[in-house]
This record gives C-alpha cells, sequence and structure tokens, in this order.
C-alpha cells in the first residue's frame, strides 16, 4: 500500500513543481512518477481479481490457432496476438506484464503530454483514475489506443479515428464506446 502514496506524493509534489515551469520544461518531472507507474504494471504478480484468468490465458495461448479460439471464449484477438508475440520473444509473464505497461503509459502519456498544459499534474489524475484497475489488461490497452486516436477527432481525421478505435476494440469491445468522443468536438 505504501507504495501507491509514495507514488501519490511523487507525483503531487512534481505536479506543484511543474505549475511553475513551461509545458514542454516539465516533462521531465513526470519520469519518476511514470518509473513508479510503470513498475506497479509491470511487476505485479497475483494482484486484482482475475490475475489468475489472465495468468492462465497467458500460459495456454502459445500459438495463433489459440489465441483465435480464446477470441471466441473472451479473449478478444489483438491481446492473443499479443501474448503470441511475447511468447516468440519467450518473455516469460513478467515480460508480457512489462511489455503491457510500457504499451499503455507510452500511448497514454503521449496523449497526456499532447493536450494537456499541465501533464504532470495530468498524469497525477490519471495515476488516481486508473490505480484500481491495473490488472484490467485488455481494457487498459483499449483505452490507450482510444487515448492515442484522439488526435484524428481534433484534426477530423475520421476515417484514421475510426480505424483507431477498431483496432482499440481487438483488445477489448468496450472501446467501440469511445466512437461517441467523435461527436463530442462539435459546436451544437
Amino acid at each position: 500500500m505504501e507504495i501507491y502514496f509514495f507514488t501519490y506524493l511523487v507525483l503531487a509534489c512534481s505536479g506543484l513543481v511543474s505549475l511553475h515551469l513551461t509545458s514542454r520544461s516539465s516533462i521531465g518531472l513526470a519520469v519518476p512518477g511514470l518509473f513508479l507507474m510503470f513498475y506497479q504494471m509491470g511487476f505485479r504478480w497475483e494482484m486484482g481479481t482475475d490475475w489468475k484468468v489472465y495468468y492462465r490465458n497467458y500460459l495456454d495461448t502459445t500459438d495463433i490457432g489459440q489465441a483465435l479460439v480464446n477470441s471466441l471464449i473472451g479473449f478478444e484477438p489483438a491481446y492473443g496476438f499479443l501474448t503470441v508475440f511475447s511468447h516468440g520473444l519467450s518473455l516469460g509473464y513478467t515480460g508480457f506484464l512489462v511489455l503491457n505497461a510500457f504499451i499503455f503509459y507510452a500511448l497514454s502519456f503521449s496523449a497526456i503530454k499532447t493536450y494537456s498544459p499541465y501533464p504532470v499534474v495530468s498524469l497525477l489524475l490519471f495515476y488516481g483514475l486508473t490505480i484500481g484497475v491495473l490488472g484490467s489488461n485488455r481494457q487498459l490497452l483499449a483505452v490507450a489506443v482510444c487515448l492515442f486516436s484522439l488526435r484524428y477527432v481534433l484534426s477530423r481525421e475520421s476515417a484514421k479515428f475510426l480505424v483507431a478505435i477498431l483496432f482499440a476494440s481487438l483488445f477489448h469491445m468496450s472501446a467501440l464506446l469511445f466512437v461517441v468522443y467523435y461527436f463530442l468536438d462539435r459546436h451544437l
């Protein structure tokens, strides 16, 4: 539990300092917090109610055929392909979790630093909103792709946005709900 409080403290202190800097120069202050967040997501073991289900899925999904079979019983295909890719690199389950964490935080922080005038403060809020769902591997990967796709909403590139959302739905079907965001950038 202490690691979560410590992470909040690091992000809060960094966020306070960053308020006095330009957005560009405050990015470096996000590194310690991002490292702690990455560590918590990538190196967690036996945390969360469905950890055993994800672990068993990882052990069982060693080839594309099994990934496709698993997609029929609840594990979307892109998640299965990522699992097979991880097996191909001989990463083990911890390596797979690290890969998940890297993808999630790289895409999420890319969106945060692109759109927030205070990226470190936004990272603190983001951490607070996602800490309870850190074990939701598939859904978090979908969320990260959706956050990344916001750039296509703002640039009015509807085809790219829809492709990104469809891709995100291959990690978790709930990503399809994100289509609503395309219509929120309109004057009513």
